[in-house]
Order: structure tokens, then C-alpha cells, then sequence
């Protein structure tokens, strides 16, 4: 087993909780995650640049890569600690 406190340990510790993070941080949180994901999507201001590139790091589940609703020609870019995590995303068209 790796130690505590090295890269694999965390990484594997996100794959592991991935298939239920979403769920839980909406529910614990009482859904203001999502509140303040979409004040984080309306600062960005994207919708003057249609054909803009976003970056999020430490993207974890995509639920901010995802958040920008009708847009489909802006390239979001993600990076993870966790390909496993990365991978929750249903419906998306997401390379790792």
C-alpha cells in the first residue's frame, strides 16, 4: 500500500470515491456547490468568446468543465490527479 502521503495514494483515493462525489457534495452541501459553480461559469464571461478555450484544474468529476450549458463550440480542457475521475462524466466526450 502506498503511503499517505504520496501522489498514488491520493489518486487512488479519488478514483475510489468518484462514482459518488457528485451525489454526496450535492447532498451535504445542500446543493450550493452548484450555486456557486454557476456564479464561477457566469464570471468567466464566456459567452463573449464563442470560440474560446477554458482550462480547469483540478477538475476531479467535470462538473465545472461541464457547467457552460449551449457551449459547444468552446474547448474545455480539464486536468485531474484522477483519470478515474475523469471518467465519471456521462455523456461527455472526454479524453484522458
Amino acid at each position: 500500500m502506498a503511503s499517505p502521503r504520496s501522489a498514488a495514494y491520493v489518486r487512488d483515493m479519488f478514483t475510489a470515491i468518484a462514482p459518488r462525489y457528485d451525489f454526496l457534495n450535492h447532498l451535504l452541501s445542500l446543493n450550493v456547490d452548484r450555486s456557486w459553480r454557476r456564479t464561477a461559469v457566469a464570471r468567466l464571461g464566456w459567452e463573449a468568446k464563442p470560440d474560446g478555450t477554458y482550462l480547469d484544474l483540478c477538475a476531479g468529476t467535470l462538473d465545472l468543465a461541464a457547467a457552460p450549458r449551449g457551449a459547444r463550440r468552446r474547448r474545455r480542457l480539464a486536468a485531474a490527479l484522477s483519470r478515474g475521475a475523469l471518467r465519471r462524466r456521462p455523456g461527455g466526450i472526454w479524453r484522458t
